[in-house]
């Protein structure tokens, strides 16, 4: 899949559809149909319209597609301002699910000794999620870990007698 599937799938999953998309970036329906146009040599989509297009279907769909090309999986970052205990457990107990789902789909994907396309995109896409929770639970921990740290300093300068600004 290219960069220009994705982006004509992101353009054809939003509600309107091409028609919408179009009047948003101030195109025709035609113009930007021939840009989502795989087989079109005339018309192509520009950097800042793929923004566009990002922007307004509000979607993460062209950052995992980046991500895939280089390797990586796309991780959303999440405000971490206040850590609870529960969410934590809940992103642990995640990550152990997702492992199972993995090593289920695994087993059943290799009974017969190989692997084909579909299963490997189930595998990889259910391997990614797990990745993603992973690094989830690596932020929370960074989360905690720089919230204890701050609430040291604090005490720290408290104790000694010295203003806090």
């Amino acid at each position: 899949m290219s960069i220009i599937d994705t982006a004509y799938r992101v353009v054809m999953g939003c509600r309107g559809g091409i028609v919408a998309m179009a009047a948003r970036m101030g195109k025709s329906e035609k113009v930007l149909g021939n840009k989502l146009n795989p087989n079109c040599d005339t018309h192509h989509l520009n950097i800042e319209e793929l923004e566009m297009i990002v922007g307004f279907a509000d979607t993460d769909e062209i950052a995992k597609y980046f991500c895939a090309q280089r390797g990586g999986v796309f991780l959303k970052s999440e405000p971490l301002d206040e850590v609870s205990d529960e969410s934590l457990v809940d992103l642990l107990m995640e990550r152990d699910e997702g492992n199972g789902r993995f090593a289920k789909a695994f087993r059943k994907a290799y009974e017969d000794g190989e692997i084909d396309d579909n299963e490997y995109a189930d595998l990889v896409r259910k391997h990614d999620q797990v990745t993603a929770v992973r690094e989830q639970i690596k932020l929370r921990l960074k989360s905690i870990y720089e919230q204890g740290r701050s609430r040291k300093q604090r005490l720290k300068i408290k104790s000694t007698g010295q203003e806090v600004l």
